[in-house]
């Protein structure tokens, strides 16, 4: 050491050539000692061919980066560090070379031959060399360090974390200590509470709770017992629990009882009869668990239930399944469902009678293939309808194929319920109408001809018009001067019996001339001629002019004719002419049928909307049977066994004049008391 200290001592402007060799050796000395302490040198220079050029590499630092004297001399630094540190080395060496203070120590790494990276310690200083700036590279591969220093630190972390999560278990343990503490304390309330609170249900629940012994014997039962089953608690303490058990169940419930005694934690479900203290058996349903082994409870805990109304509602639940069931099997219309695939998935019995097949039979076969081609066209129009809007509803007639070979003409009702999921298809209900289509034709050929005979009945009506209007007029032709004629002699004639005989030929014309007139209204009333002149009127005023007229009548028979009428009616919508033929009418009859001293009473009135009208007589009276055919055309009456003259048409014709005007006409009578007649027209307010 001493000779290394004299040759530093005196290198610095020595030329003599035992100095050089002395520098020389001195260098060579100190390289070998940083070798073997494991630093390896390498001086860079910037040179004509490369910047950062190796210049100087010492054995150590071959042997750390693998290459050879021959093979570093010729290289640059830069293609000894990876591209992500190789900008950074860059910009500090240039630094350095330029003069700039530059970080001296810190760690990288560098690329050896055979490709892997090297890490490193480095020191980096400048220096003159031959004349020129130079950066001098001290290095010592760390790699060793690098893993120790990277188990350390691993080691570090894993303390550090085992420390971290003790720390943090003994905060949370500490924490948990506290919030039991107080849960402890919340618990013991939640669990006085939650007693407090299953006690109240166990009491107050519809289940009834027992704990049995093996023998089946009660140790304890709920309150509730005493809602469901009406017998105390305390009273069937230590009692069986099969006592209440109908004997026809007893076996079946004791079977199922050894064997869940057989097996610790079994559990058993039953329904029963049971004997309640109202007399009476009840539908029971319950469950059982076998808890002998358990030290707390010891005893088998079971809990049950009344089922009785559930029972009886799933019976007519049942009841009313099987009655629509058969109502659906034994319906006159049949019922099939149609899937989406058009196939059929459902068919009740009553299909057979239009279809001659079964069930079975058309069931999974194409519901469109015994459909008439002809109406194949009109039934896929309703089926598209029909998908194109779920739940409508469309009505068709169509023929089918019968089994025998015949075609059936069916009327079809169909729903698309494909989207309910329980029916999930077409419904279609149909019933066969080929004899009603049948009989309609039938009847339309009935129609027709009816039509036929009522056209022939309406112009022989005509016809029979015509005749009764020409022999009107061939009547009235010579009946029209005999009634002036003998109005005139009756006028003209003052002695009797002539005078007598005149008045009777002039009675006579004028009866004849009224029976013509009838007789020719009738025939216009039976075909619709006969036409009415509406027009609003005192009836108060008509009916006193006809009273006026027969008045004379009813003198000369010693008859009475009293008017009950009021001093004012309201206007009344009507024919003139036709009323007063309807009032005159119904007067005549009184008189002829009323003996001679009777009395005849006219009397009218208001009734809702319309005017009444009544003739009264004290008269024989009328049948029962015979009140059935006044009204009838050709109708004449009997009085003391003798028929009165005339056609008959007079009521007759008062009934379709008064039908014409919108009203009615009745008549009430009894034998030997006399008869009523009346009729009603609507007043002129009720039409307006």
């Amino acid at each position: 050491m001493a000779g290394k200290s004299r040759v530093a001592k005196n290198m610095p402007g020595l030329t003599s050539p035992e100095a050089l060799a002395d520098s020389e050796e001195w260098h060579r000395a100190l390289v070998e000692t940083l070798g073997k302490a494991g630093y390896g040198i390498i001086v860079l220079q910037n040179t004509t061919e490369r910047e950062a050029a190796f210049v100087f590499v010492s054995d150590e630092a071959y042997k750390m980066t693998g290459y050879s004297p021959e093979e570093a001399l010729a290289m640059s630094a830069w293609d000894c560090f990876d591209s992500s540190e190789l900008a950074k080395i860059q910009e500090r060496y240039r630094q350095r070379q330029s003069g700039e203070q530059v970080l001296s120590y810190y760690e990288t790494a560098i690329l050896r031959k055979d490709g892997t990276s090297l890490p490193i310690e480095a020191s980096v200083s400048t220096m003159t060399y031959r004349g020129n700036i130079a950066t001098v590279l001290f290095f010592k591969d760390i790699t060793e360090r690098k893993k120790i220093q990277q188990e350390l630190d691993e080691h570090r972390r894993h303390l550090e974390k085992m420390v971290a999560e003790r720390t943090a278990e003994l905060k949370e343990t500490n924490k948990q200590l506290q919030h039991e503490i107080t849960e402890r304390r919340q618990i013991e309330l939640v669990l006085r509470e939650s007693e407090k609170y299953f006690r109240s249900l166990i009491e107050n629940s519809q289940e009834v709770i027992v704990v049995l012994n093996s023998d089946g014997s009660i140790i304890y039962e709920s309150p509730s017992a005493k809602n469901v089953t009406k017998y105390s608690p305390k009273d069937r303490q230590g009692r069986s629990i099969f006592e209440l058990i109908h004997p026809d169940d007893l076996p079946r419930l004791v079977r199922l009882f050894e064997e869940m005694k057989a097996s610790p934690g079994a559990t058993i479900h039953a329904e029963w009869r049971g004997l309640w203290n109202d007399g009476l058996w009840h539908n029971v349903e319950g469950s059982a668990r076998n808890l002998l082994h358990d030290p707390i409870v010891a005893g088998i805990v079971a809990n049950f239930r009344d089922i009785t109304e559930r029972k009886r509602a799933e019976e007519k639940l049942q009841n009313s399944a099987r009655y629509f069931r058969s109502l659906i099997q034994n319906a006159l219309d049949a019922t099939m469902v149609i899937g989406r695939d058009g196939i059929i998935i459902y068919a009740t019995p009553s299909i057979e009678p239009p279809r001659g097949y079964k069930p079975e039979d058309v069931i999974g076969t194409d519901g469109f293939s015994t459909v008439h081609p002809e109406d194949m066209l009109k039934v896929m129009s309703a089926y598209n309808e029909l998908m194109q809007n779920p739940a409508s509803l469309i009505r068709t007639e169509v023929r089918v194929w019968r089994k025998d070979g015949s075609w059936r003409i069916v009327e079809a009702i169909a729903r698309n319920l494909l989207d309910d999921p329980i029916v999930a298809g077409i419904v279609v209900n149909y019933r066969d109408i080929t004899e009603r289509k049948q009989a309609e034709e039938k009847l339309q050929e009935l129609y027709r001809q009816e039509k036929d005979l009522r056209q022939q009945l309406e112009m022989e009506m005509k016809r029979r018009v015509e005749f009764t209007r020409a022999l009107a007029h061939e009547l009235k032709t010579p009946l029209t001067p005999m009634l002036i004629s003998s109005q005139v002699l009756a006028s003209e004639l003052k002695e009797e019996p002539l005078l007598s005989l005149a008045r009777n030929i002039s009675r006579g014309a004028s009866n004849l001339n009224s029976r013509i007139d009838e007789l020719l209204d009738l025939a216009k009333g039976e075909i619709g001629m006969l036409e009415l002149k509406i027009e609003p009127l005192d009836a108060l005023q008509l009916l006193r002019e006809v009273v006026e007229y027969v008045t004379p009548v009813a003198s000369s028979r010693g008859q009475s004719l009293i008017m009950e009428l009021p001093d004012l009616l309201p206007l009344v919508r009507a024919d003139k002419v036709r009323l007063r033929q309807i009032v005159l009418n119904l007067l005549s009859n009184a008189l002829n049928y009323t003996p001679e001293m009777g009395r005849i009473t006219l009397r009218a009135s208001q009734k809702n909307a319309s005017l009444v009208v009544e003739v009264e007589d004290n008269g024989p009276g009328i049948a029962e049977e015979e009140q059935q055919h006044l009204f009838e055309p050709y109708h004449r009456m009997e009085v003391a066994g003798e028929r009165l003259s005339g056609l008959g048409l007079g009521l007759t014709l008062c009934k379709t004049l008064v039908d014409l005007h919108g009203g009615q006409i009745w008549v009430k009578s009894h034998v030997g008391e006399g008869s009523s007649f009346s009729f009603s027209v609507p007043l002129e307010a009720a039409n307006q």
